[in-house]
């Protein structure tokens, strides 16, 4: 019954997770007492840093968290929905039997757990992972994008993982970007700048294909970003994004933009580019589907202390949710005896550890192992 009574508990607080609160104009917490907070905290596995000016306003801060909760109600997302309840489900019973075997006095691998998260699909990988190192052949898994001021998470971490899961599986012969460009554009039934879904957009590529791309003005592919980088922090050569108007979405267009692109629309989308079988990742499969395939995209809750991320291993402390952000998974590790998710993230190279974090592994840290997904190249067997 305390068994059954646990998980329970454990997926009632998971399930609810997919309706962010968000209900107030400013931040609970100032963004300069955050980083005083975290850094006093001696407990603490991470230090903080001001990665935004004190005065950003949360309006725009919020508006960074590009990714919708997923909606029951949407025919396109049903899958998706099932399959996250799943994963829910089989992560709290987990927790429940740990919590039992914890009270009642059994003892397990410790060093083992950390490394598998108790996960018999773990065993055998190695104890840190980092993807850039396993394909240098592949460049584009170490890029750090700027979304700009546009709530394009969902859609940005999807083409970079694209980009990255293309190359590795044709062993380094796709040398290209996808363009999140066009993934922001022309994914049906998402609000481009306004939020969607990186599910829908992994089905996009799947059923229409996607274009090729690269950063603004950087004339590569056919549709680069629309949208210019600019400074979401405290000091650079940049626009300040927080004055910026927020950038309306683009249409979609079925035809390249770049004029120094010397392949077709047609040929991007029929050749090289298409996609299948988008799919969540359960989070006893994820390193093992990393090791195998590359990154995968994960999505979170972020908090206001997670903003002023700079090294460690972030958990969360305090303060209020701002939203849910989709970021694209490198791999794995350990930092003094603190499991972790290598994570490269699209607020470019200046935020956090030059565009990457790392965040807590095995505890479903803020929801992160719950929205693990992915796809493959069509050419790929699975």
């Amino acid at each position: 019954m305390w068994t059954v009574g646990l998980i329970s508990l454990i997926l009632c607080q998971a399930l609810a997770f997919h309706i962010p609160q968000v209900k107030y104009e400013r931040l609970s917490v100032p963004l300069h007492d955050i980083v005083t907070l975290v850094n006093t905290n001696v407990t603490s596995t991470w230090k903080a840093g001001h990665n935004f000016h004190p005065e950003t306003p949360a309006s725009y801060l919020r508006s960074l968290m590009g990714t919708l909760p997923l909606d029951e109600s949407n025919p396109d997302l049903k899958e998706f929905v099932a399959q996250v309840k799943h994963n829910e489900a089989e992560f709290a019973q987990a927790k429940a039997v740990a919590q039992v075997k914890a009270a009642r006095g059994f003892s397990e691998s410790d060093e083992e757990d950390l490394e598998t998260m108790g996960c018999e699909n773990a065993k055998g990988l190695p104890r840190n992972f980092d993807a850039r190192q396993k394909w240098p052949q592949c460049p584009s898994i170490g890029h750090i994008v700027d979304q700009s001021n546009c709530g394009s998470c969902w859609a940005v971490s999807v083409a970079t993982a694209i980009s990255d899961r293309l190359c590795i599986a044709s062993n380094g012969f796709f040398q290209g970007h996808i363009s999140s460009q066009h993934l922001l554009s022309c994914t049906k039934r998402t609000g481009g700048c306004q939020g969607g879904w990186p599910q829908l957009a992994w089905k996009h590529w799947g059923h229409n294909g996607v274009v090729t791309g690269g950063d603004y003005n950087s004339r590569q592919g056919c549709q680069p970003y629309a949208y210019p980088p600019c400074e979401h922090h405290t000091e650079g050569p940049l626009a300040n994004c927080s004055t910026l108007e927020k950038f309306a979405t683009t249409e979609c267009k079925q035809h390249c933009v770049n004029p120094n692109y010397e392949a077709t629309y047609h040929f991007d989308v029929t050749d090289l580019q298409k996609g299948k079988k988008a799919h969540m990742v359960p989070r006893c499969n994820a390193m093992k589907h990393i090791y195998e395939h590359g990154p995968i995209v994960g999505i979170f809750g972020v908090y206001e202390d997670f903003l002023q991320y700079k090294s460690g291993v972030y958990q969360h402390n305090f303060g209020e949710m701002v939203g849910l952000h989709a970021v694209k998974v490198l791999g794995w590790g350990i930092e003094d005896g603190t499991p972790y998710w290598l994570i490269a993230n699209s607020w470019n190279g200046h935020w956090g550890d030059k565009g990457t974090f790392k965040i807590l592994r095995g505890e479903n840290e803020v929801n992160i192992e719950m929205g693990f997904n992915a796809g493959y190249p069509h050419f790929v067997r699975v």
